[in-house]
């Protein structure tokens, strides 16, 4: 099975994250969705 590796960077918490997925289209949908997480409650 073959992972996809991915960073993001948030200006507003100056820090990345690192996350990985075997479905890059559906990790967008999630991240650009309001969750709790890291991409949850910032606007960068």
């Amino acid at each position: 099975m073959e992972f996809i590796v991915y960073i993001l960077f948030s200006e507003t918490k100056n820090r990345f994250y690192i996350g990985f997925t075997a479905n890059l289209q559906e990790r967008i949908i999630r991240l650009n969705q309001k969750s709790k997480g890291f991409t949850g409650n910032v606007n960068d």
